[in-house]
């Protein structure tokens, strides 16, 4: 159907109208707030790139709507170019001419609707009214962003004045109107872009639709449509759009435009590309629309045709199928069902042609990529099927009929001719003569071909017919495949089966009368068979062999003969094969009874001898011939061989070695025997062949031999002769053999003895020396008999040398090379060499025997070694076997006791590590001829002492660290149960006159909670120093796994009684509180109790004696009475208002003081009341007397039903009560106000703080989790949020809820900073590691951070998030500081817990200079914790000049470590430049010098001088202190104990020994806990030569013990039902437990003098009885 061209137009003018929403607020929709010009974006950028949003000077801006504002600001937001946007934004709010109100108004809706465009900065241009100035000064501080406060000039120095509008003394131009409209022409152009370029994408959407129609009909329909989607592309606005775009580009890229608008020009480009590109796209793809629905058109006229032809096919297939299996009964029947088929394939062939054009118009649309083509190629196959099974149907039909017409003209035929051809061969007669016989045969044999021809056309007619109707197993295509054609077999079989009897029955007679025809013609042949083959074998083989009797002159003679001789015997084979098959035929002849047997048989036997006879001539004949080739091929190969035998004969050479002459001999034997078997054996054969020569010529009767005989017997004589030279050459050549064997075992033998020689040398030379005298006189003797023996065999071989010599002088052989000396002057030589080496060794034996007098000596000494060494080793043994099982006290203390014994036996070993030291500077001294085995020897008696002693040391000091935490343990531990059972018996204080005594309880137990909050710190402290010590024990033992697992056995056990104890210390905590409140409570009842007692008092003495004045009132003056009333009811106010606050008060009251509070309230007030109606009838009696009227401000002394507050109270019993019931002064409540306002902040900001870990670990570090983390980020979640998780999971489950339980006592927080102080060491790693983790999210995250800042809309960005656990720890500090400020109680705890978290950043900061640390070789974790750094001024009194030198010093545990700071890259990277190390178990310091407070001195050695003594200036005196303290807490910590230093000073040796090693080795099996041992100060000043540190440890115990006494005591007094534990300071330091006897002083490492019986025992024996 067709469409008008107007109908179209119309279509596409409604196509193209502009219906796309607008997304997000355009400069349309906020056109009156944009001219209001409240802000504005110039393009302006500040100095650090950011787009620069101004806000002009307006009055009234806050009424503005907050909606309309953000809208407006978003917008601005929005058009700036995205390079600048992500920068962040830079605001100038100008403020001269505005109010803060207004100011303040802007900047909050700034922050408001910047969550998604970060403001940086606000610049505010102040304002000339102060009061507005100073308001804005107090309010700028709320914002995120940061502002200043600042004037114009002061402006231009952030922001270049170029880039600044006039509006603030700028230069940069900027038209407010024409932005609008710029930006309106700009977003008017996107609108209509975009929305033509989504009506692009629906009319892509109709013309690339897949939908095809499946009638003709409706696909004429499509194609129209489709044309008229054409029109519509072809419509499209895009050249007006194009001359706007284009229009825009000329207005935005003029000199100096807007940078926010030149960034459009890329976006506006790129709408005019997407504009044609979209059109032309449209285009291609509506000619590829076109193309699929003109090919639908011809594949759905294609299909028509094909159901057509389909049907066709089936309806000619069923015809054909009706008259299919029948092939005719008869020949006639045949021939006319074979004429009608024919006319039906001339009929088909008419319609083949039609499907032939069809098939090939399928092909044709398939070559064009048709899109149906898999559908047209199914039909197309489909078609071709069909039409080739019916085709092949009708072939097969047409051949059958024909094989059915000829098979039935043949089985007719055949029926025929049955009688002749039986008739015929019952006629023929067996004649008895030999032609008659071949004449009946050859008649008979064309009468049987006849019939078998006849039969094999039926029999091939037939199985040709059933194999083409009988159905296949395997099923086909074929039309014909389910046909029956059984009836049709069935007929085929019975016409064949009547064929095949009627040939058997022909084919019987023939048999017979063939038989005896064959009979008798083999009878008469046979006779004559035989008579030629014995004719042949007597002439023509006979004659053969008596004409041929020679055997040839040569081999080739020979060989022809043997050729011609097998040539004939070819021929007599077929001979024999005659004779064979005669033999068989006579066999066969008189079986059948036809001929004479007995004649048979004697021509049978005459053929048989005739031809054995003749075969074994022929045998003979052959053999000798074969003979004959081989006498004459050996005759020629001996004759070769004797021609190069006899030249290597003649050459006579001989092997340079005596192998090779033994292997010449040996070879020279074999091929003589060899030589003379091959000789006597052709001999042989030439005598056999003579032998039979002259036999045959006897048997021929004749005298004349064969002409080979004489050559033959020329060829024997021959090898004789050849025989006879060989024999001559062979003794000589053996005999210079054996001369040259001689020489050779000459040459072995002398070169034997000189080997043995250099030989006995090179062991005098290289042979170790004896361990004992003994052994080296017998090694002396070994080298003279050796020597004896090498004398002889010299002698022995210097003899035969001589005979040999002469020998050869007299026969003159040369048996050497014809380079070579001859073997004279070579057995001089080597008579000469042998006599030199004798000489040789003749002259190092006699120094041998000096050599061995020194190492009967030294052997000595190396025995001493040994067995030293082996005492040394079995210590270790011992050590190492030393089960460490601290699982208990009383394990502890076996173990410390055993290691005692230990102890002792190494004193008793350690004048034998001295007396082997000795020794061997005596035999250096001596020059021993190894002085440095010696010195090595020394040097390893001293390594390993030194190792023991190390070691023995660790050990001490771990069995002392446990026994100590073991008694600390028991002592808090039973302390705290006595507490806790204290604290739960309240015993009640009734009588008012003890309240002086509740204060003081409550004071004493306020003291006990510090003290035994100190105990159980004291008990974790000694807990750290086993765990650490057990730590470095286990790591410096190299012993079997199953100590390790025993350390950590150790270490769970002191871990669980860790928790036990700080389980128990929550629960006597929690009953403190309870008792605390308990006391408070009676505290209180006292002091209501006196105040009740005061009331009551007061009524009973001075009112009821003012009161008793009623009487005498007629006769008292009334105004002076009146005056003293009022003056009375003044005072009885403040009674009542005492009153009115018990009244209050008592509704508060603990439940034991409930009644008794409540009773004496009650006998209170009614004694009140009673006083106030008393009073109140006295005024007016007086009232009435004195005549006066009642006053405006009368005091009513009645009981107000109003509270407190509202009463106008002046009296201050009611802070006195108030503060008494809370037990404290006005300065104390203030102060207790301050602390729980800092134990709130702590609480909220640590939730907040938890909040904010978990808010970064969900948002930001799980996402790095997932598929779209960049490339650069991948992997680097711990390079980035380090170990945030621990922090996270320590504050969230533990340290939030530790800090809860002290939210009513902030005095004791600092507590809970040392109970968890390991726990905040893993801040240390996160502060070291912050700084990478900010430079990788700068360099690869920022911008895949900062999207997942907007997708979760979050305030804070992820720097913010990572920094806050630094923020933390400062808070931390902080808060503590304050509240160390306000606290009167627990400031030890607090000062501490400061200590801790000052100490964390600390130490991050000395790790972080540490990295910076270069030129230093060794492992830096072999140096221990780092303790201390810092910068010195340092002088070296070593130097010439003593100048001072900066130096920057790094105190670990086991070395001080002199670095400087590298001035060259200070620019850019903080450097230090290792210089030298200092062993901390070597220094000594001098805390004093004189003339400046911040220096001190450190030397090495035991004599200080200023020759010897570093001088190290700090910055301040503090800093000193604490180095000179940290100093000699390290001295004293890796010092090796009394016997190793002892060792190092009495062994003389000692200064050659390399001290590093031992120091290398402690220091590289050292591990160190960082979180806990740097912050402990030392308690008491130490002096500078103490050599352990144990006294270190137990001074600091020490200092804590009197007050957990005072806590055990209070304890043990609280309940006399409990075991009494007391505990108290003797004279000695120690520390005594009357209730269980156990000293729990710890002991120290230092040996005592042992008893007399020990000494002289053998220290193996001691160590072997320790085991």
């Amino acid at each position: 159907m067709d469409v008008s061209d107007s109908a179209i137009r119309d279509r596409i003018s409604d196509f193209y109208k502009l219906d796309i929403c607008k997304s997000g607020p355009t400069a349309r929709d906020i056109y009156r707030l944009l001219t209001e010009r409240i802000a504005f974006v110039s393009g302006g950028r500040d100095n650090s790139g950011r787009a620069i949003i101004s806000f002009p000077s307006k009055k009234d801006v806050e009424k503005v709507q907050s909606d309309h504002l953000c809208s407006l600001l978003k917008y601005l937001f929005s058009v700036v170019c995205k390079d600048a946007a992500k920068l962040g934004f830079s605001a100038i709010v100008d403020m001269r001419r505005s109010k803060w109100d207004s100011v303040k108004y802007l900047l909050k809706s700034l922050q408001e609707c910047s969550s998604d465009h970060t403001v940086h900065i606000a610049y505010i241009i102040k304002p000339d009214n102060f009061i507005q100035k100073q308001k804005a000064n107090f309010g700028l501080s709320n914002f995120k962003f940061e502002t200043m406060f600042l004037s114009l000039d002061n402006l231009h120095k952030y922001i270049n004045v170029s880039q600044i509008t006039i509006d603030f003394d700028g230069v940069l131009s900027y038209d407010h109107q024409h932005w609008i409209e710029q930006r309106i022409g700009i977003e008017d152009f996107y609108w209509k872009a975009d929305d033509v370029i989504e009506k692009f994408g629906i009319l892509q959407h109709h013309v690339t639709t897949d939908e095809l129609d499946d009638t003709l009909e409706s696909n004429h329909l499509a194609i129209l449509a489709h044309k008229e989607w054409k029109a519509i592309i072809l419509n499209a606005p895009i050249e007006s759009m194009d001359l706007e775009g284009k229009r825009l580009l000329q207005r935005i890229m003029i000199p100096n435009a807007n940078p926010d608008f030149y960034a459009q020009r890329k976006t506006i480009e790129g709408k005019l590309q997407d504009l044609h590109g979209g059109k032309q796209t449209l285009m291609e793809m509506w000619e590829v629309r076109n193309d699929q629905l003109q090919q639908c058109r011809r594949f759905l006229t294609f299909s028509a045709d094909c159901f057509q032809t389909f049907t066709w096919l089936n309806n000619t297939r069923e015809m054909f199928l009706i008259n299919v299996v029948n092939i005719g009964t008869s020949h006639a029947a045949a021939v006319e069902l074979s004429e009608s088929h024919q006319q039906f394939v001339e009929v088909s062939e008419l319609s083949f042609k039609d499907i032939r054009q069809l098939v090939q118009l399928g092909h044709d649309m398939i070559a064009r990529n048709h899109y149906a083509s898999p559908k047209i190629k199914e039909f197309v196959y489909n078609l071709e099927l069909e039409w080739e099974k019916l085709k092949n149907a009708l072939e097969e039909r047409t051949f059958l009929l024909a094989k059915s017409s000829e098979f039935h003209l043949h089985v007719e035929q055949f029926l025929e001719n049955q009688c002749q051809w039986t008739t015929q061969l019952n006629a023929i007669t067996i004649p008895m003569a030999f032609p008659d016989l071949c004449t009946v045969k050859t008649q008979l044999e064309e009468i049987v071909r006849t019939i078998v021809n006849a039969y094999n056309e039926v029999s091939s007619l037939s199985k040709t017919i059933i194999g083409l109707t009988q159905t296949p197993e395997i099923e086909s295509n074929s039309l014909t495949f389910s046909a029956d054609f059984t009836k049709c077999s069935e007929q085929l079989v019975s016409l064949s089966t009547k064929v095949l009897w009627a040939s058997k029955d022909m084919e019987a007679i023939w048999k017979t009368k063939s038989n005896k025809i064959n009979m008798r013609i083999h009878l008469e042949l046979f006779d004559k068979d035989i008579a030629q083959v014995i004719n042949w074998i007597d002439t023509s083989g006979g004659a053969y062999l008596k004409k041929n009797t020679g055997y040839g002159k040569s081999f080739a003679r020979a060989k022809a003969l043997l050729r011609r001789h097998e040539e004939f015997e070819k021929l007599a084979r077929s001979t024999y094969d005659n004779a064979h098959k005669l033999m068989e035929a006579a066999e066969v002849l008189k079986n059948s009874g036809e001929g004479d047997s007995t004649k048979i048989n004697q021509l049978t036997q005459l053929l048989e001898t005739k031809v054995k006879q003749f075969c074994n001539q022929v045998s003979h004949r052959r053999k000798w011939l074969i003979v004959s080739m081989d006498f004459y091929t050996h005759i020629k190969e001996f004759t070769c061989w004797y021609d190069d035998h006899t030249k290597q004969l003649i050459a006579n050479r001989v092997s340079e070695t005596y192998e090779g002459v033994e292997e010449d001999i040996r070879t020279f034997e074999t091929e003589m025997d060899a030589t003379i078997d091959a000789a006597l054996a052709t001999r042989n054969e030439g005598e056999q062949l003579l032998e039979v020569i002259r036999h045959a010529a006897i048997e021929n009767g004749t005298t004349q031999t064969d002409p080979a005989y004489a050559h033959i017997l020329q060829a024997v004589s021959k090898i004789d002769e050849m025989k006879r030279v060989l024999d001559e050459l062979w003794a000589s050549r053996k005999y210079k053999l054996n001369i040259a064997l001689m020489m050779r075992s000459y040459e072995k033998d002398c070169v034997a003895v000189t080997n043995e020689i250099q030989y006995l040398l090179d062991q005098l030379d290289q042979s170790l020396h004896p361990d004992d005298p003994d052994a080296a006189r017998q090694f002396l003797q070994n080298c003279n008999e050796n020597m004896d023996n090498v004398r002889t065999r010299a002698e022995h071989v210097q003899f035969r040398g001589k005979e040999l010599h002469a020998q050869l002088e007299q026969t003159n052989i040369n048996i050497m090379g014809e380079n070579e000396v001859s073997a004279q002057e070579r057995i001089k030589i080597l008579q000469q060499d042998l006599s030199d080496k004798f000489c040789a060794l003749s002259e190092r034996s006699r120094w041998q025997k000096v050599e061995l007098e020194q190492c009967v000596l030294l052997k000595s000494y190396q025995n001493d070694y040994k067995e030293l060494v082996k005492i040394l080793e079995t210590a270790h043994a011992t050590l190492d076997s030393a089960i460490i099982t601290l699982g208990t006290e009383n394990e502890a203390e076996k173990c410390r006791n055993y290691h005692d014994s230990f102890h002792a036996a190494l004193e008793k070993m350690y004048m034998s590590v001295k007396q082997v030291q000795m020794s061997a500077e005596m035999l250096i001294g001596q020059c021993n001829y190894d002085v440095e085995q010696v010195k090595e020897m020394a040097m390893r008696v001293m390594e390993i002492w030194h190792i023991l002693i190390a070691r023995l040391d660790e050990r001490m000091k771990l069995l002392k660290s446990i026994l100590q935490f073991y008694r600390t343990y028991n002592q808090v531990y039973n302390t705290l149960e006595g507490l806790e059972k204290q604290y739960s018996l309240l015993v009640e204080i009734r009588d008012s006159r003890n309240s002086p005594s509740a204060q003081e309880q409550l004071r004493k137990h306020d003291d006990q909670k510090e003290q035994f909050l100190k105990a159980c710190t004291l008990a974790r402290k000694s807990a750290d120093i086993f765990l650490k010590q057990a730590q470095k024990t286990a790591n410096s033992e190299s012993q079997a796994r199953q100590e390790c697992v025993s350390f950590d056995k150790m270490e769970m056990t002191v871990r669980e009684k860790l928790r036990k104890l700080s389980s128990l210390e929550d629960s006597v905590l929690k009953a403190w509180n309870h008792k605390k409140s308990f006391l408070d409570h009676q505290y209180y009842f006292s002091v209501f109790e006196t105040n009740a007692a005061r009331v009551i008092e007061w009524i009973e003495q001075d009112g009821r004696q003012f009161l008793n004045q009623r009487p005498y009132l007629q006769n008292a003056d009334p105004n002076e009475m009146v005056t003293e009333n009022n003056e009375f009811r003044a005072i009885a106010k403040d009674t009542r208002e005492r009153v009115m606050i018990m009244m209050q008060v008592c509704e508060k009251v603990h439940p034991n003081w409930e009644d008794d509070i409540r009773s004496l309230t009650k006998d209170v007030v009614n004694k009140y009341d009673a006083f106030a109606k008393e009073a109140d009838a006295f005024n007016a009696e007086l009232e009435s007397i004195a005549g006066v009227q009642r006053p405006k401000d009368f005091i009513d002394l009645q009981i107000s039903k109003k509270p407190v507050e509202e009463c106008n109270i002046s009296f201050p019993m009611q802070q006195e009560l108030r503060a008494a019931a809370k037990g404290v002064n006005e300065e104390k409540t203030k102060h207790a106000k301050k602390r729980a306002y800092i134990m709130s902040e702590l609480l909220s900001s640590e939730k907040t703080y938890v909040d904010d870990l978990h808010s970064c670990i969900k948002n930001f570090l799980y996402e790095m989790q997932s598929d779209t983390v960049p490339p650069g980020l991948y992997g680097k979640e711990s390079a980035i949020f380090i170990n945030i998780e621990n922090i996270y999971e320590f504050h969230s489950s533990v340290f939030l809820r530790e800090l809860e339980k002290y939210s009513q006592y902030p005095e004791d927080v600092g507590h809970c900073f040392v109970t968890w102080a390991d726990r905040l060491g893993m801040y240390v790693e996160y502060i070291t590691k912050q700084p990478n983790s900010n430079d990788v999210i700068l360099q690869n995250g920022l911008q895949f951070f900062d999207d997942i800042k907007k997708r979760y809309n979050l305030a804070q960005s992820i720097q913010s998030c990572l920094i806050k656990p630094v923020q933390r720890i400062v808070k931390y500090k902080q808060l503590l500081e304050n509240l160390y400020n306000c606290c009167e109680e627990g400031k030890g705890e607090i000062r501490e817990a400061i200590e801790i978290v000052s100490h964390i950043p600390s130490k991050a900061n000395g790790i972080l200079k540490l990295r910076m640390l270069e030129g230093y070789d060794g492992n830096v974790e072999h140096l221990g914790d780092l303790i201390l750094q810092d910068y010195f001024h340092v002088w070296d009194p070593r130097s010439f000049v003593k100048k001072v030198r900066d130096r920057h010093l790094f105190l670990f545990e086991d070395f001080l470590i002199f670095s400087k700071k590298d001035l060259k890259d200070s620019a850019t990277k903080e450097r230090f430049v290792y210089k030298t190390q200092i062993p901390t178990r070597d220094i000594k310091i001098s805390e004093h010098v004189e003339g400046d407070l911040c220096k001190f001195g450190i030397y090495t050695g035991t004599n200080p001088n200023d020759n010897n003594k570093l001088i190290l200036k700090a910055s301040d005196s503090e800093i000193k202190q604490r180095w000179v303290s940290k100093l000699r807490e390290a001295a004293m910590h890796v010092s090796h104990g009394f016997l190793s230093s002892q060792f190092n000073n009495d062994s003389i040796i000692s200064q050659n020994y390399p001290s590093a090693s031992l120091q290398e080795q402690q220091s590289s099996t050292t591990s160190s806990d960082p979180s806990n041992s740097n912050y402990r100060d030392s308690k008491i000043s130490r002096d500078s030569n103490v050599s352990t540190g144990d006294e270190v440890e137990n001074e600091d115990f020490s200092c804590e013990r009197v007050s957990l006494s005072s806590v055990s005591t209070v304890a043990t007094s609280a309940s006399e039902k409990d075991e009494k534990a007391e505990i108290i300071d003797n004279e000695d330091g120690e520390l005594l437990e009357s209730a269980t006897g156990t000293c729990v002083a710890p002991s120290d490492l230092i040996m005592t003098e042992y008893s007399n019986n020990l000494i002289g025992e053998d220290p193996l024996e001691l160590i072997l009885d320790l085991n």
